[in-house]
């Protein structure tokens, strides 16, 4: 049986005594800024090939001046008890360590309000990608002397609300932050394979929390309140047991995002992490650390299956799947409460949703995988409560405004003027949420009910219908695997060409390690550093040379 953790009154964290119904956003996504490392990395890299949409980056979906009648909105149609936002940094600290725009700090009163006019409890986020550039400039989170701007910033904030707020979180993903900023170099500050640099930033952003945590708990308040940090779990897993390379790359891929790394350190205080042909390369421990979760958040959206070509899609069991290719895959989600349980502490789905722009699968999406939280209380996980990403159509990071997450369609060239309409499949999420009890223990007593009936298996037995393809669908999948049978010529070319520089070095010597400017442009790759490797270590170092195409690929 898992373990449960449940502290509450004066001297431990007080938790809500509802299950928390919600839906999540990011402020920086739906209302943009002038000041974060994000707008200035978006306007380097020149809004992302939509720079005729830049009327909609400098503001979004406008939730920043419109956000009473957003929440109202949440509230009255989508039978929500919960807001889950962030408070974001650049707005507070615009141009500098302590020179607070007290605008914003009235602004974020104005929110909390709302949420709690809306009769909503509030779950906030510290630090949801985006900081100040001022930080950025100063290293950001490169640097662990900078730990103590972060701190302070953290500070004010719990000063200003800390007696409002219950659920608080220090960082949304930063494993998604260290992988996808530093390894696959598609999200600020957009360096690329720097391997042992991404583990030094995850490395900081741990410390950080562990800072914060003890620091807010010492603050007035600070006991009641509970603090987590939000994680997202993905494993990637290949769709044929016959390609080498791919289950090495999926292999490598689930390492960066690096669950096994964050649960490590949360459970044991001790964080360690690896690279390609290097093997572990920092490794320190932090004894505290076991002792500053309160709860823990869990945000999901698939376990994705990739084909032998860095291509994701559905597996032999044929999963539709959304607009970026994830396989829509509701065992996923419980597997990932089994895997944080092992922390002993309250869980809540912090995200959980797809990209389908033109509603071919949210209805299958909602009636498969909130059914799986009440499997997980079945089961005896301590699942308090479950929050939809997203409300509306907004800044989908590298993506723009390209890929769909809202349950309400936004437009970024008409704007508001266009108003909001809730996505086809969206209303089956109220439809759920109103058919839940709200107090969490009566949830657990029709959780408990439902399994009885048998009514989880019935709730679980959502089908998609078969996949179908047209005639001119199946030319176009049979020129693709003519194609791909091509370029699977050029990597086994390649991987001869390997072996052939492992024999070289099977004396002993060392081999040098170089990135092939031939015609395979998988391997026309700077690697992180130059030097040399053992023949045993191939197989990593192509995995290495394969991880930014291959994150591109399946992170685009």
């Amino acid at each position: 049986m898992p373990t449960t953790h449940r502290s509450t009154g004066l001297n431990g964290p007080v938790f809500p005594d509802n299950f928390m119904k919600g839906v999540g956003m990011s402020v920086f996504q739906n209302s943009s800024d002038t000041h974060s490392n994000w707008i200035q990395f978006a306007k380097k890299k020149k809004f992302f090939g939509q720079q005729d949409l830049q009327s909609a980056w400098s503001k979004s979906n406008n939730f920043w001046e419109m956000y009473e009648q957003d929440i109202r909105m949440a509230k009255e149609t989508l039978g929500t008890n919960s807001f889950r936002f962030s408070f974001e940094w650049a707005r507070i600290e615009p141009t500098g360590p302590g020179k607070v725009d007290q605008a914003a700090v009235d602004k974020y009163r104005g929110i909390i309000d709302a949420i709690y006019a809306a009769g909503m409890e509030p779950m906030v986020t510290l630090h949801h990608f985006t900081h100040p550039q001022w930080f950025e400039d100063m290293g950001g989170f490169e640097k662990e002397d900078n730990i103590p701007l972060f701190l302070d910033y953290c500070r004010r904030v719990f000063s200003w609300f800390g007696p409002r707020i219950k659920l608080w979180a220090t960082f949304n993903e930063p494993t998604c932050f260290a992988f996808v900023g530093y390894i696959a170099g598609l999200w600020c500050p957009g360096q690329v394979m720097k391997f042992k640099k991404g583990g030094q930033v995850l490395g900081v952003l741990l410390k950080a929390h562990v800072v914060v945590y003890e620091a807010l708990k010492a603050m007035p308040g600070g006991q009641q309140a509970c603090i987590g940090l939000v994680h997202q779990h993905i494993k990637f897993v290949p769709k044929s047991r016959y390609t080498p390379h791919i289950r090495l790359l999926c292999k490598w891929m689930t390492y960066w995002f690096a669950s096994e790394t964050i649960l490590k350190f949360f459970s044991t205080g001790i964080f360690e992490w690896k690279a390609p042909w290097k093997g572990v390369v920092l490794r320190f421990a932090e004894p505290r650390a076991p002792h500053t979760i309160d709860w823990w958040g869990i945000n999901y959206y698939s376990s994705p299956c990739v084909n032998w070509w860095f291509n994701m899609g559905s597996s032999d069991d044929n999963e539709p799947v959304s607009d970026i290719k994830f396989r829509l895959y509701p065992q996923g989600l419980y597997n990932a409460v089994a895997d944080a349980s092992i922390l002993g502490r309250p869980i809540y789905i912090t995200e959980t949703g797809l990209a389908d722009k033109h509603s071919r699968h949210r209805n299958y999406f909602i009636n498969s995988h909130l059914p799986m939280v009440l499997k997980c209380i079945q089961d005896g996980y301590d699942v308090r409560g479950i929050y939809f990403w997203t409300l509306m159509d907004n800044i989908e990071w590298h993506e723009g405004f390209h890929v769909k997450f809202g349950l309400y369609e936004w437009d970024p060239v008409q704007q508001r003027s266009k108003g909001l309409t809730l996505r086809p499949g969206g209303e089956c999420l109220p439809r759920i949420y109103n058919s839940w009890p709200d107090r969490l223990d009566e949830l657990q007593g029709y959780a408990r009910k439902m399994s009885d009936r048998g009514g989880d298996r019935l709730a679980l037995n959502v089908t998609a219908g078969p996949v179908q393809a047209s005639h001119e669908e199946t030319h176009q999948l049979l020129q693709e695997h003519r194609d791909l049978l091509a370029a699977h010529k050029e990597v086994l070319d390649e991987h001869r060409r390997l072996l052939a520089d492992m024999k070289q070095g099977a004396s002993g010597q060392e081999t040098p390690v170089v990135a092939r400017q031939q015609s395979n442009p998988l391997f026309n790759l700077p690697l992180e550093e130059s030097g040399s490797m053992k023949a045993g270590h191939t197989l990593d170092v192509t995995a290495a040379a394969l991880a930014r195409p291959a994150a591109a690929n399946l992170l685009n």
